[in-house]
């Protein structure tokens, strides 16, 4: 006996899986930006930590264009994309998106006070500076800069200074990668 009542299964295809991410370089605390491609309109695109799938962030609407994406790693990590549409139809994307994290110079080590009388020269001095940063003294009232910066040694590295009054600096690290830092010290 052959029923009357027939089915149609609808078969719908997976969203586009060959997609671009693109990655991204930050200094610890700073939020990276990661972009997706060439989105296609109505696809939702969720990022998630590669590691375990976990979701970052809310899910995104394809607009035809780039999709931009946030977030502040403390460490380097590698991201991957979810594209799933109205009907559920989900697959990953075959890209994936790593945002190197660079991290930033000691900001605890110590900058010396020195007491001067009017018209001599003074020296700042800052203990255990670390190779492969820079420090620069600066007015702490608007952080212009004073004189040259000076390379980490793994040492005491010293700076010249000759106010007229008493006046308070601070000093900013800067490493290879370009991570500021102020360091929390200031010198009287």
């Amino acid at each position: 006996v052959e029923l009357l009542d027939k089915t149609t299964v609808t078969v719908d295809p997976l969203p586009d899986v060959t997609l671009t991410l693109g990655d991204d370089q930050i200094c610890l605390g700073e939020t990276a930006d990661i972009s997706l491609f060439n989105s296609v309109l109505g696809v939702h695109y969720q990022l998630r930590l590669d590691s375990d799938n976990s979701n970052v962030g809310s899910a995104q609407t394809g607009n035809g264009g780039t999709l931009v994406f946030h977030d502040a790693p403390a460490s380097t990590t590698t991201y991957n994309m979810l594209a799933y549409d109205v009907n559920s139809c989900a697959a990953e994307l075959n890209d994936k998106a790593i945002v190197q994290v660079f991290p930033l110079a000691n900001s605890t080590l110590t900058v010396s006070d020195p007491i001067i009388c009017i018209g001599e020269n003074g020296v700042v001095s800052v203990d255990n500076s670390e190779t492969g940063v820079s420090y620069q003294l600066r007015l702490d009232s608007d952080n212009s800069t004073v004189g040259a910066a000076v390379p980490g040694n793994g040492g005491s590295i010293t700076f010249d200074v000759s106010p007229l009054t008493t006046t308070l600096f601070n000093v900013l690290a800067t490493t290879a990668n370009s991570c500021d830092v102020e360091l929390d010290d200031r010198a009287l």
